[in-house]
């Protein structure tokens, strides 16, 4: 299950749908139905679903801090974008992706340490 561990990203779809590496390192954790994490600059929230294979979330909130570097607020966007339009995931032992209902992959996570 993803809800056993943290996740920090390692690649996520581009505006043309090319994996990407990010500028900066999302995080994602599961917790008693809700989801949250570092989106890029801003912290995230909302509630999840988990159904079988399915994946998806509810509508997500986050702070609204400006970050200056220059990609991180458009991969935030993009990023929080992404977690909307999941329908799908796969996990193994280290590795979490989601999917689209098109089966297009989104974002690419690998398993955080764990303290």
């Amino acid at each position: 299950m993803p809800t056993d561990y943290p996740w920090m990203l390692t690649e996520m779809a581009g505006p043309d749908g090319t994996m990407t590496t990010p500028i900066t390192i999302p995080t994602l954790a599961f917790e008693d139905g809700s989801a949250s994490g570092n989106a890029s600059c801003n912290q995230y929230f909302g509630s999840y679903e988990i159904d079988g294979s399915s994946l998806t979330f509810g509508p997500l909130a986050s702070t609204e801090m400006f970050c200056g570097e220059p990609g991180v607020m458009d991969q935030e966007t993009q990023y929080l974008a992404a977690l909307q339009q999941a329908a799908t995931y796969r996990v193994d032992a280290m590795m979490l992706e989601m999917f689209d209902a098109d089966d297009t992959r989104l974002v690419q996570y690998q398993r955080a340490a764990t303290p």
